[in-house]
C-alpha cells in the first residue's frame, strides 16, 4: 500500500519519512522517526533532481495561484 503522504522509505528500517517539496529543496537533514537516522541531500550531487524540483513546485504555486483566483 502506497502511504497517502508524501515521503520516502528510510533506506535503514523502511519506515516511511514524510517530507515536503519545501523541505528537500531546502536541503536540510531530516530524521526517520522509526529508527532516528538523520539524512542529507548531496545537493552537489542532487542538482538535476533539485531543478526538477524547484520546477514542479513553481508549477504547482502556479496552479495554486490560478485556482485561487478562478474558484470552481
Amino acid at each position: 500500500m502506497t502511504p497517502s503522504v508524501p515521503g520516502l522509505p528510510c533506506p535503514r528500517c523502511g519506515f516511511h519519512i514524510a517530507t515536503t517539496l519545501d523541505l528537500l529543496l531546502a536541503a536540510r537533514p531530516f530524521f526517520c522517526s522509526g529508527c532516528g537516522l538523520q539524512l542529507t541531500l548531496n545537493a552537489e550531487q542532487s542538482q538535476g533532481a533539485l531543478a526538477a524540483l524547484r520546477e514542479l513546485k513553481q508549477g504547482l504555486d502556479a496552479a495554486t495561484a490560478l485556482r485561487r483566483r478562478h474558484p470552481g
